[in-house]
């Protein structure tokens, strides 16, 4: 890859360093029907191509994609998709699918919604103690346009998401203004937090975050690089196991019998102490915290690198102690 008109830049990528390739629509370059392509070898930084026709884009990202595999591929000149919304063609097979409606549904009950409408609530109840009414309209507009602007987001960010299988692996297409086809290679997936918010229960939704050697921790939204780590926006149980068997075909978190904390830990959690279990089959290790959001957290046996046991003074007189898997 050369760049540069004044300072001149020559990469070198050997064809099995190649981690994933991402095909991202910036909305000014998808209005022209352009592309950038980014190339992942494990780093921070990733070597980009901008910006090419959509098609030969695509036709690039299945080439290397190919030979980062071992396969003595043929480049075509072009590959056209079946749909602008979405990266996929008739030899894909589409696993799971999230509707707008849901995604709508799903971000206007989670808890970050609720915690941004309990902001202005208070501040409108500090105002309306005070007897100043300026208060009102100045929670107002903030609170206003923080919901919508979450929402946007949340809608527009993960529009019409859809996980596929092909030949060369699991792709990830999402977004409305700008959007983003996602190379995700299973044998980089390092661990899973599947979650779910209190009214999430009554829907029986749930969400995937994932931790990816070069994409970084597990986060709830698109990162500073532009690559998300959401494995499943939001979704059914159903759905969860089909893209959780996608990444690890061999494991089951929901078959994994848990154990509960022993009941002294409420004197060092005593909220949440209720809520704490932990267990593991011959696949994964699973564990379970959170009294308002649940979450289960979920690490192969294989994706393991240390661990690590903490014990401070009182849980010492307590008999208890942390244990942490490093990935």
């Amino acid at each position: 890859v050369d760049t540069g008109a004044i300072f001149r830049r020559s990469t070198r990528i050997a064809f099995d360093k190649v981690q994933s390739i991402d095909v991202v629509q910036p909305f000014a370059a998808r209005l022209f029907g352009l592309a950038e392509l980014q190339i992942d070898v494990g780093s921070q930084e990733r070597s980009k191509l901008r910006y090419l026709q959509l098609g030969r884009a695509y036709a690039l990202r299945d080439y290397l994609l190919a030979r980062a595999r071992g396969y003595q591929a043929e480049a075509a000149p072009t590959t056209q998709s079946i749909s602008v919304l979405t990266d996929l063609n008739e030899a894909d097979e589409v696993l799971v699918q999230v509707s707008p409606q849901t995604l709508l549904l799903a971000a206007v009950t989670s808890h970050e919604f609720w915690g941004i409408l309990l902001g202005g609530v208070v501040f409108v109840g500090i105002g309306l103690a005070i007897g100043q009414w300026w208060v009102l309209l100045a929670a107002a507009v903030p609170t206003i346009s923080g919901l919508f602007g979450f929402v946007g987001r949340r809608v527009t960010g993960q529009f019409n998401y859809t996980l596929s299988r092909r030949q060369h692996g699991l792709r990830i297409s999402r977004g409305l203004t700008s959007l983003t086809s996602q190379s995700l290679p299973p044998r980089r997936v390092q661990a899973a937090q599947v979650s779910q918010s209190p009214v999430w229960r009554r829907l029986g939704l749930y969400r995937i975050d994932i931790e990816v050697i070069g994409w970084g921790a597990v986060t709830d939204n698109e990162d500073k690089s532009g690559v998300s780590t959401i494995l499943l926006p939001a979704g059914s149980m159903e759905q969860v196991r089909v893209a959780l068997g996608a990444i690890w075909p061999r494991a089951d978190f929901t078959t994994v019998e848990l154990t509960r904390a022993p009941s002294r830990a409420r004197w060092l959690h005593p909220f949440s102490a209720p809520f704490l279990r932990w267990g593991h089959d011959e696949h994964l290790v699973v564990s379970q915290h959170g009294w308002l959001v649940r979450r289960w957290q979920l690490v192969p046996h294989a994706r393991v690198q240390s661990v690590r046991v903490v014990q401070g003074p009182v849980s010492r007189r307590l008999g208890l102690a942390d244990l942490e898997f490093h990935t």
